[in-house]
């Protein structure tokens, strides 16, 4: 169920003996209190006590809907982005990362600087990177639920190009595109943190091979292949993407010609457009299955011997 005028509060709370939550009576008449305010027309809170959940409810899902239950599902949102920006925090507190690191150091995107300024991980939770407020490419199958088909591959394919619009830091601008860009860099940092702790990491570092060989050699080299298969499968959608801005700006390019041959009914244009967009594409697979094999040494094409 997608709930409108609804507000979700989330208690997540780690009560003490010192400090124990509130009991469900008195959450629910805080609930009430809001309701009457006009600040929502129904509230949950979820309160975390001791290892045991809580959910207390109050109102109703919308003006007209039902009651709020402990199952009622809520949409909750840009809720995410305060939940990617405590991870942030963590990682910042702990030491693992900097808010002035350039995401270039967990993503490959060179398009992410302008004016000789990268866009940092700071940049990207306080929306002031210069990213637009959604990715070009984003073409929703279902426009009430915009991100559910947008990955990892379609990301990677808006960011090879020219995305940002200003030089970073220079203005704020809300971002749903940089909150989504800093998930991605914090995952792809933790592929890398995963890597270094393999048994072959450690043997590296035994031998006594320098900070910057194991990392490069060893780390990156290993967290790079499943980011090179999304690459193969984003080479689609970069094409896909390319035809949509020409038509859109009326761009010369294959994509324009292409939509110019449709209208036009020039199936010969249409064919050779086509066979040229699919060999491109098929030829980047094809270098980046040749590619694999050096980068993990446990690929490897063995030729079948049909006599």
């Amino acid at each position: 169920m997608r709930l409108g005028v609804v507000a979700l509060v989330c208690a997540a709370a780690f009560a003490t003996a010192a400090h124990a939550l509130p009991d469900d009576a008195a959450v629910k008449a805080l609930l009430h209190q809001r309701i009457a305010q006009k600040r929502a027309v129904g509230l949950a809170a979820v309160l975390f006590e001791n290892g045991t959940t809580r959910i207390v409810t109050a109102g109703v899902a919308r003006a007209d809907g039902p009651a709020i239950a402990a199952d009622t599902e809520f949409e909750i949102g840009s809720v995410t982005k305060t939940f990617t920006a405590l991870l942030l925090a963590d990682a910042v507190v702990g030491g693992r990362v900097r808010l002035d690191d350039p995401v270039t150091r967990y993503v490959d995107a060179p398009g992410l600087a302008r004016d000789g300024k990268a866009v940092t991980l700071g940049q990207l939770a306080t929306h002031s990177s210069g990213l637009p407020r959604l990715p070009r490419n984003l073409a929703p199958a279902n426009p009430a639920d915009p991100y559910a088909d947008y990955d990892a591959a379609k990301l990677m394919a808006f960011l090879a190009g020219d995305v940002l619009q200003r030089t970073p830091g220079s203005a704020y601008e809300y971002s749903n595109l940089g909150a989504g860009l800093l998930g991605y860099a914090l995952t792809m940092r933790g592929l890398m943190v995963n890597t270094i702790g393999e048994d072959y990491m450690l043997l590296a570092d035994a031998k006594g091979l320098r900070k910057s060989r194991i990392l490069w050699w060893y780390s990156v080299r290993n967290a790079i292949p499943p980011q090179l298969t999304h690459l193969a499968i984003a080479l689609g959608y970069v094409v896909s993407g390319a035809i949509l801005v020409e038509i859109v700006f009326s761009y010369p390019g294959l994509g324009y010609q292409l939509y110019q041959a449709i209208v036009n009914s020039d199936y010969t244009v249409i064919q050779g457009i086509t066979l040229v967009l699919a060999v491109s594409v098929g030829l980047c697979v094809l270098i980046l299955d040749l590619i694999y094999p050096r980068l993990d040494p446990r690929v490897t094409y063995v030729a079948e011997n049909s006599g």
